[in-house]
């Protein structure tokens, strides 16, 4: 029995869609820039173009899974969420070492938006959705 997609499910599928489009661009527009940001960079562009590279695709292969209901996918989501959300930390703290006024709004950011993925992956319309609802184990 096939479950239509839980509104919470497609407005997360769109967020990751937006995250993948974003990192893609940024892949883009570091190629296309590439010799102004390799000069007034403290970072190689390479380590720019390959992070926003790998996270666009990923995040391409999660929205498409998260659209079609694909199975397990709701786990491929939180692990998904939580290295980017380490990612993100360590590379604003270390590679970057941005040590920004705004760091609270960043936290409180970042706990809200794991708070949405994790509050609408538990709910059982997504559940059934994923096929994690009625699973038998033998």
């Amino acid at each position: 029995m096939r479950f239509t997609r839980p509104l919470s499910v497609t407005l997360l599928a769109l967020a990751v869609l937006t995250f993948a489009s974003l990192n893609l661009l940024r892949f883009i527009e570091v190629i296309r820039l590439w010799s102004f940001l390799k000069e007034h960079l403290s970072i190689p562009p390479l380590y720019l173009a390959l992070s926003g590279a790998a996270w666009g695709g990923v995040g391409l292969f999660i929205a498409w899974g998260l659209w079609r209901g694909k199975r397990r996918m709701s786990t491929f989501v939180v692990f998904f969420v939580l290295a980017y959300s380490i990612y993100y930390w360590i590379d604003r703290l270390w590679v970057v070492a941005e040590k920004a006024a705004n760091w609270p709004f960043a936290v409180g950011v970042n706990i809200a938006l794991l708070s949405f993925v994790f509050l609408t992956l538990r709910r059982s319309q997504a559940r059934a959705f994923f096929g994690d609802l009625h699973e038998y184990r033998n």
